[in-house]
C-alpha cells in the first residue's frame, strides 16, 4: 500500500524572520564556550536585517520583531568582550566588506580598552599632581632649609633630563641629589633605572642596594621602584617588581595596588578588580583611608568596563 506523504507547509518570510530571531536570542544568551561558532550569530543578524527591511517595504507590521532585534543588539553590545574572547581573530578574518557594526566588535572593544587605560593613566597623574601640590605647600609654608631645596631642584632636573632623553645628564642630577640628601632612597631608585637603560648592570644593582638600605624592608624597595617603572612606561618591569613585592609581603596593600594597576593596563580587568578589592579591604583594616579610597575609585571605574549580565530567556 502506498503511503501518502503530506508536503510540509512552506514557511513564509515572516516565519523565517521569527525563527532567526529565536536563534539570535538563544545564541546571544549562550556565548560562553561557543568559540568561533558564535560568528553564526552575526550571520543570522545580517539575515534578520534583510528580511525586516524586505517585509516592512511590503507593509507588514513588524514592530514586535524589530523590538526583539534591538534587544539582541543591546545584549551583544554589553557582551562584546565575551564575544571577542570566543571568536578571536576569526572575526577579522571573516568580516565582510562593508559589514554592519557587529562585524566590528573587535574594534569597539579595543577602543573601550584604550579609553580605560587612558582613564587609569589620568588617575595616576592626578595622584602625582596631588603629591606635587603637597610638596609645593610643604616648601612654601614650612620653609625647608637650602639643602633640601637644592635636593628637590636636582630631582626635578634629573626627571626633566630623563623625559628629554638625556640619560647622562639625568645620572649627574640624581647623583648630586643623593650627595645632598644621603638618607633619601628616591635618587638611588632613579639611578637604578638609568643605569639599566645605559646597560651598566653593576652600577644598577649597586644603586638598588643603596635604595634598599634606606627603606624599612626589601618589599618597599620593589614597590617604590615598581611605581617608578609604571610612571615611566615600563609595564613589564613594573609587573616584575609587583610580583617580587607580593612574594615577600602578600598582604601589603601597596604591593597589591601596584599589581592591580599593572593588570588593568594589561587589559586583565577581572584580575585587576579582584586585587583592587583586596587592596581596599587590607587598607581599611590598616586604617589607610587614602589608599582604600583610591582602590575603590579605580575598582568602580573598571566595573563599568565589564559586560553586563544578560538574563537567560
Amino acid at each position: 500500500m502506498t503511503k501518502l506523504v503530506t508536503p510540509e507547509r512552506p514557511r513564509t518570510p515572516a516565519d523565517e524572520l521569527r525563527a532567526l530571531l529565536d536563534r539570535c536570542e538563544y545564541r546571544v544568551s549562550h556565548l560562553r564556550g561557543a568559540g568561533p561558532q558564535a560568528l553564526e550569530l552575526l550571520r543570522d543578524l545580517d539575515r534578520v536585517v534583510v528580511l525586516l527591511a524586505t517585509l516592512e517595504r511590503k507593509g507588514v507590521d513588524l514592530r514586535p520583531e524589530r523590538a526583539r532585534l534591538e534587544t539582541v543588539e543591546g545584549q551583544l553590545r554589553h557582551q562584546a568582550a565575551r564575544f571577542i574572547a570566543e571568536v578571536g581573530p576569526r572575526l577579522a578574518a571573516e568580516r565582510p566588506r562593508g559589514g554592519r557594526w557587529w562585524w566590528h566588535l573587535d574594534e569597539m572593544v579595543a577602543q573601550q580598552r584604550r579609553r580605560a587605560r587612558r582613564r587609569l593613566v589620568k588617575i595616576g597623574l592626578a595622584v602625582l599632581v596631588l603629591v606635587a601640590i603637597a610638596a609645593f605647600l610643604y616648601q612654601r609654608f614650612l620653609a625647608p632649609p637650602p639643602e633640601l631645596r637644592a635636593y628637590l631642584d636636582r630631582l626635578d632636573q634629573g626627571q626633566t633630563a630623563f623625559t628629554q632623553g638625556d640619560l647622562e645628564e639625568a645620572v649627574r642630577a640624581f647623583e648630586e641629589a643623593a650627595r645632598l640628601q644621603p638618607e633619601e632612597y628616591e635618587p638611588y631608585l632613579w639611578l637604578n633605572l638609568l643605569y639599566q637603560r645605559l646597560g651598566d648592570e653593576v652600577a644598577a644593582r649597586r644603586a638598588f642596594q643603596e635604595a634598599r638600605r634606606r627603606l624599612p624592608d626589601e618589599s618597599w624597595a620593589y614597590i617604590y621602584r615598581g611605581e617608578l617603572f609604571l610612571g615611566t612606561g615600563d609595564l613589564e618591569a613594573a609587573a616584575a617588581d609587583a610580583e617580587a613585592a607580593l612574594a615577600l609581603t602578600p598582604d601589603r596593600p601597596e604591593a597589591l595596588y601596584l599589581a592591580a594597576r599593572v593588570a588593568a593596563l594589561r587589559g586583565e580587568v577581572d584580575r585587576a578588580i579582584e586585587m583592587l578589592q583586596r587592596t581596599a579591604d587590607l587598607a581599611a583594616a590598616q586604617d589607610n583611608a587614602q589608599l582604600e579610597a583610591l582602590a575603590r575609585t579605580e575598582m568602580a571605574f573598571l566595573l563599568q568596563q565589564l559586560p553586563q549580565p544578560t538574563p537567560t530567556p
